[in-house]
């Protein structure tokens, strides 16, 4: 299942750098993108992987990210910069509720392929999506 981590950070005068490093960084990076000028209605995602594993942040504004499996669903709020949600391959997410600066970032261990992705979901609570 998806899991929030918080990753390091250091203040000085100048202020904040924030670093994903191992042992944070799960694996090595074959593929970055980010999504951006998305409404609040939008719906991004809408799918899972074979092999794909995602670290997603912030890096301006806010979202939520609704994460389920085979017996667990979730929802994350990603708020801040130094909060990265691991999405293992088999977890089902669906990004809304952008803010209206909201840059989500994305890091992959694959590179793009259209094969890898599931477009089936497991089923939904949408009781869980309106939280």
């Amino acid at each position: 299942m998806a899991k929030l981590i918080e990753i390091n950070t250091y203040h000085d005068k100048n202020g904040i750098l924030a670093v994903l490093e191992s042992p944070v960084l799960p694996f090595e990076i074959k593929r970055v993108f980010w999504i951006y000028n998305n409404s609040s209605e939008s719906v991004r995602g809408k799918h899972r992987h074979k092999k794909s594993t995602h670290l997603l942040v912030c890096m301006v504004g806010s979202c939520k990210i609704y994460v389920k499996n085979k017996s667990e669903e979730k929802i994350f709020i990603l708020n801040s910069p130094n909060k990265i949600l691991l999405l293992e391959p088999t977890d089902w997410r669906e990004m809304y509720s952008f803010s209206e600066n909201c840059v989500l970032s994305c890091f992959s261990d694959e590179l793009y392929d259209p094969n890898d992705y599931i477009l089936t979901p497991y089923i939904i609570n949408q009781s869980v999506l309106e939280k």
